[in-house]
């Protein structure tokens, strides 16, 4: 290799490595970081005024980011039709991978100390 593409390779290489070494973006004092990954909350439905903090989480299924609703298996399982996530007359058919959609809504409850700011 010539000098000039040992200086590109070298360019290009550090910056990378760089961005590697701190991904969180956030200081390496870790003041103000807390772990927001686990003990959520979620359902899938479509729920009228889902939003409301004081909503009934009864039945939902505890679960930790990241979480992928659409590959849950669905209620209701029928052989040949409904095996795990997919159903052969999902709306979108293969387009979307057989998988049905909707609406599914997240929740965690969390408290911020002004020690912790």
């Amino acid at each position: 290799m010539k000098i000039k593409e040992y200086i590109l390779v070298f360019l290009l290489a550090v910056p990378i490595h760089m961005m590697g070494q701190h991904r969180s973006g956030f200081p390496a004092s870790g003041k103000g970081v807390q772990q927001f990954d686990s003990d959520w909350l979620f359902i899938r439905e479509d729920l009228p005024e889902g939003e409301r903090p004081e909503l009934e989480t009864h039945g939902w299924k505890k679960i930790n980011l990241p979480h992928d609703w659409s590959i849950d298996d669905l209620p209701f399982q029928k052989k040949d039709s409904i095996v795990g996530p997919f159903d052969r007359t999902s709306i979108g058919k293969s387009a979307t991978g057989f998988t049905v959609g909707g609406t599914g809504w997240y929740r965690k409850k969390f408290s911020v100390s002004f020690s912790f700011l």
